[in-house]
């Protein structure tokens, strides 16, 4: 796993609107502030084969215990379109037969008309999800007892990246902005 440079927000509970940026003191990646706390990172996972399910659990539970997060929620979302997100049970052995029985009656060597033979391996990451929401607990992921993240390759091997954003429970308390409400100045 690589991590390329976070930012960090915090934000103050001071009356002034969160969403105005200009009133948080930045230094490097990080803007300070006060209660609120949000984190976001890129990280690049190297896949090993053409099909195969990467259990990332570990790797993001990492982050979320860097930074702290007793409660709160992470965001992932996939940066690639033939590479997926889920959570599943991962058992060794299991995870291919899985995967298999998603590829789609599509020869793999189908061309388009305009050349692109990378058709099944978009359709399969489309069965599957781009973007996950889980909750934190106790400075970890909250999952069932027998789940695990796992990041799915359908046309690897190749270095993937997952936009990784974690919120802390007070980020999550303010209403929810319209664009109207965001001042860019």
């Amino acid at each position: 796993m690589e991590a390329a440079k976070g930012a960090v927000f915090n934000r103050r509970r001071t009356g002034i609107p969160p969403h105005n940026i200009k009133n948080m003191k930045e230094i490097g990646n990080i803007l300070e502030g006060g209660e609120q706390y949000m984190f976001q990172t890129i990280l690049t996972i190297k896949t090993g084969s053409r099909l195969e399910v990467v259990e990332i659990t570990d790797q993001i539970n990492e982050l979320v215990k860097n930074h702290n997060i007793e409660r709160g929620m992470v965001l992932l979302s996939m940066l690639h379109s033939t590479a997926a997100l889920t959570t599943v049970a991962f058992k060794p052995g299991k995870d291919l037969e899985i995967l298999e029985s998603l590829e789609p009656d599509i020869p793999a060597d189908y061309g388009h008309l305009r050349g692109y033979f990378h058709l099944p391996h978009h359709l399969m990451s489309a069965l599957l999800q781009q973007s996950l929401v889980l909750p934190i607990k106790d400075n970890q992921l909250l999952l069932g007892p027998t789940q695990k993240l796992g990041l799915v390759e359908f046309n690897g091997p190749r270095p993937r990246q997952i936009a990784v954003m974690i919120f802390d429970h007070e980020w999550l308390k303010e209403p929810v902005l319209t664009l109207k409400q965001i001042n860019y100045e």
